[in-house]
């Protein structure tokens, strides 16, 4: 394991094999990955990152955060990193700036996987994030806030069972309060503003996308929508599994994910 700063991005590189890179959600740091990173470790160097405005990862002095700056900063860690070309997953938020990167930089993408992501944020995930803020603001306790964010991510299976209620909640409250506040806030600019709904047809590279059933943020239509775009695209549907699979099915998404970056690389003819 290695791991350090590439000015304000904090990194850590795990494993050995063919690169890869990523990219994490909405006010989640690079442990969000820790499941699927222990499935996936065996066979690829995995390059886990903070994204700017949280973790280790501080906020450059430089206006606004924005999907375009979060793509950048990909390409600052994969340049100073001297990696010329990586597979690159991302997850929801992490997937809208995978999008951004690969549609920018396709040279330095093999082939790209999206997780729970879609072209733009819409009705239900504008109530999702602005209940969320609304919450943050009040003196509502957070473990409240944190439960009630829980009904929005994982599937009724996942939620039967109280003991997993009681370890999403440990783990999140061990993020200091204002930092994770501060986090959000800061990146929810970027979600709102994001927009691919004209400009996803512009990614010529492999691209897996990969949903659950049961995900309410995006839902079976964005990821259509999204498969249809993005031309070179297959869409996997994994049953019953809500919006954070990568931490309910490790094992599954990881199977996935393996079987789609040893596939051949035309997925369909457009």
């Amino acid at each position: 394991m290695r791991d350090g700063f590439v000015k304000h991005i904090y990194y850590k590189i795990i494993g050995k094999g063919d690169p890869l890179v990523m990219i994490a959600g909405l006010a989640a740091d690079h442990s969000s990955w820790t499941p699927l990173v222990n499935h996936l470790s065996d066979r690829h160097k995995i390059i886990l990152f903070d994204n700017r405005g949280i973790g280790k990862s501080s906020v450059p002095d430089d206006g606004d955060c924005t999907i375009g700056k979060m793509s950048a900063d990909v390409l600052m860690l994969l340049n100073e990193l001297n990696i010329e070309k990586s597979n690159i997953v991302g997850h929801s938020l992490g997937g809208y700036v995978a999008q951004e990167f690969s549609s920018k930089y396709p040279e330095k993408v093999d082939k790209l996987a999206l997780l729970s992501s879609k072209t733009r944020t819409q009705a239900v995930q504008n109530l999702y994030i602005e209940t969320a803020l609304s919450m943050m603001k009040s003196e509502i306790p957070r473990e409240l806030i944190i439960k009630n964010s829980l009904c929005w991510l994982f599937s009724d299976s996942y939620l039967s069972n109280p003991q997993n209620i009681v370890n999403s909640i440990n783990f999140s409250m061990q993020k200091p309060l204002e930092e994770s506040r501060r986090s959000y806030f800061y990146q929810v600019n970027a979600a709102l503003n994001f927009d691919t709904t004209h400009s996803a047809n512009k990614i010529a590279l492999p691209t897996l996308i990969v949903t659950g059933e049961k995900d309410i943020l995006v839902t079976m239509q964005d990821a259509k929508h999204l498969n249809e775009s993005i031309k070179n695209s297959k869409l996997k549907i994994i049953k019953d599994m809500a919006h954070l699979s990568h931490i309910e099915v490790p094992e599954k998404v990881a199977q996935i994910l393996q079987n789609f970056f040893v596939s051949p690389t035309n997925l369909r003819v457009a």
